[in-house]
């Protein structure tokens, strides 16, 4: 890549975590599905004082997209949920110094947790990593926060076998998928009920480093869902990677239908940042050969 601005030496080889955005003509999107180049140059802002050092990257993308058009460049501002309730007017402020409509599309705003997004673990259960399956062990108390705490999330029973479980939802089941899925309901919104409890922290000055340490999340980033070594036999091809390929070509808004065999697992686990709602996973009386059918309607 040509230009003026110089290519990073290395990357981290990790994932984006998935993050719920808005652009500035408040249109609501999923981090990183909402990244559509072929690739792609994404600028995060944790602090103000970043944006001087980002600016410097849109202006040399600016000047180096006729000759890169696959390239596309995405600012994403990253402010903590304490700013939520004053989203319209500050991003609406920011919409009004953006003149650019395509760069008012390209700007997505994010209000989380700015701390915790390093610490997501990605999937958990069935088809949970090795590393991630080593931290599950680890816990001490587990709170699914409107999460169903099936078999296939819990490993039936065994993802976290000397973890307290604390299942808080709005309609929440003591048993369910065969199994007992909590010592404790709370029947509540989870947002709502995440917030109290840790406003009740904050409130009794409880503070702990606990697991959020940057080895941690220097380990986290550099995980992936199987790392297991093996050499394919000849004219053959390694499954993980092909899905690996598959993914970076694959619209992130497309429709994903996977069937019920081994492979499913490495579309499940290697197949990232798209919402959801976007899997659809058919495995109707175990039986093999469905999803073909069933994505054609």
């Amino acid at each position: 890549m040509s230009g003026d601005r110089p290519a990073p030496a290395s990357t981290s080889g990790g994932r984006f975590p998935v993050l719920e955005a808005r652009d500035l003509e408040r249109r609501p999107c999923t981090l990183p599905a909402a990244f559509t180049g072929r690739w792609n140059l994404v600028l995060v802002a944790f602090r103000r004082e970043h944006q001087s050092d980002v600016d410097t990257w849109t202006a040399w993308h600016a000047e180096t997209e006729a000759l890169h058009p696959d390239l596309e460049c995405f600012e994403v501002p990253v402010l903590g949920v304490k700013w939520l309730p004053a989203r319209w007017f500050i991003d609406g402020g920011m919409a009004q110094a953006v003149r650019d409509p395509v760069v008012r599309r390209r700007t997505l705003t994010v209000y989380t947790n700015v701390a915790g997004a390093a610490y997501a673990l990605d999937i958990a259960g069935a088809f949970a990593s090795d590393f991630s399956r080593e931290r599950f062990a680890e816990a001490d108390l587990v709170i699914g926060a409107g999460a169903a705490l099936g078999h296939y999330t819990t490993e039936g029973g065994y993802l976290y076998p000397g973890a307290r479980t604390v299942q808080i939802d709005v309609n929440p089941r003591g048993l369910w998928q065969g199994l007992r899925t909590a010592d404790l309901h709370v029947r509540a919104d989870a947002r709502a009920a995440a917030e109290a409890i840790l406003n009740r922290l904050e409130q009794r000055g409880i503070k702990k480093t606990g697991f959020r340490t940057p080895e941690m999340a220097k380990l986290i980033a550099a995980d992936t869902p199987d790392s297991k070594q093996y050499v394919p036999q000849p004219n053959t091809l390694d499954p993980r990677k092909m899905v690996v390929e598959l993914d970076q070509v694959v619209p992130k808004d497309w429709e994903v239908v996977i069937g019920a065999g081994h492979y499913f697992s490495m579309a499940m686990t290697f197949m990232k940042g798209r919402p959801a709602e976007r899997y659809h996973v058919v495995n109707d009386f175990g039986a093999i050969g469905s999803a073909l059918p069933a994505a054609i309607g």
